[in-house]
């Protein structure tokens, strides 16, 4: 009984361990494919069109309206980029997650499928078009409060900065005098010091001379 109470034992170990390495080895796949989706993400959503982008200044510099697929394109990249912030925190655990995004960027931009003109003539286009009033009133009213409270603090710092370089220059004499002071107390001292340690006559109270050798 004590020899099968052992092996059961080791066995169970033997169990517990291929799980934890199991468990481990898909920790690690995970962490690596989400690297590959991020980097994937960042060479198909910005550098690669980024790229494409230039070309298509160069090419058309007299004409500027067509570039503006490309404006479209930043300009709903920039929405999924705000979205996207949103979403990891909540979808993250979900199977294909990130290579969905690699997916969802390069339909974006690719010449078949033009996801970018699409996403902004049904959504992005419209629902900016109907609240453009209110966004510029918010945008004014943040940049007019943004102005006073720059404009407080900057005349509390300049009235704290002087006041601190009035105490500073007020403090140096008064400074100086205590220094002198503390200076002619260590002479007076050292020269009572001296004094005393001279050797003196019993009966005359003088001080002995000591002969030079």
């Amino acid at each position: 009984r004590f020899e099968g109470d052992i092996k059961r034992e080791r066995e169970s170990a033997l169990k517990k361990r291929e799980v934890v390495c199991l468990c481990r080895e898909e920790e690690v796949i995970i962490m690596i494919g989400n690297y590959l989706s991020t980097f994937g993400v960042c060479v198909f959503a910005y550098l690669y069109p980024l790229f494409l982008c230039f070309k298509a200044l160069e090419m058309h510099k007299k004409s500027p309206e067509k570039l503006r697929g490309w404006c479209i394109y930043w300009l709903v990249l920039a929405t999924f980029t705000v979205f996207e912030r949103l979403t990891d925190a909540f979808l993250f655990f979900l199977p294909l997650y990130h290579e969905a995004k690699v997916a969802f960027v390069v339909y974006l931009w690719h010449p078949k499928s033009q996801g970018a003109l699409y996403i902004y003539d049904k959504f992005v286009g419209p629902t900016l078009s109907k609240h453009e009033g209110s966004i510029d009133r918010k945008i004014e009213d943040v940049q007019a409060k943004l102005g006073d409270w720059c404009f407080t603090y900057s005349r509390m710092a300049y009235a704290y900065v002087q006041k601190m370089t009035l105490q500073l220059l007020q403090s140096l004499p008064t400074a100086q005098a205590a220094m002198a002071q503390q200076a002619g107390g260590t002479g007076g001292t050292n020269g009572a010091t001296a004094a005393a340690s001279q050797p003196v006559n019993p009966i005359k109270k003088e001080p002995i001379a000591t002969e030079a050798k």
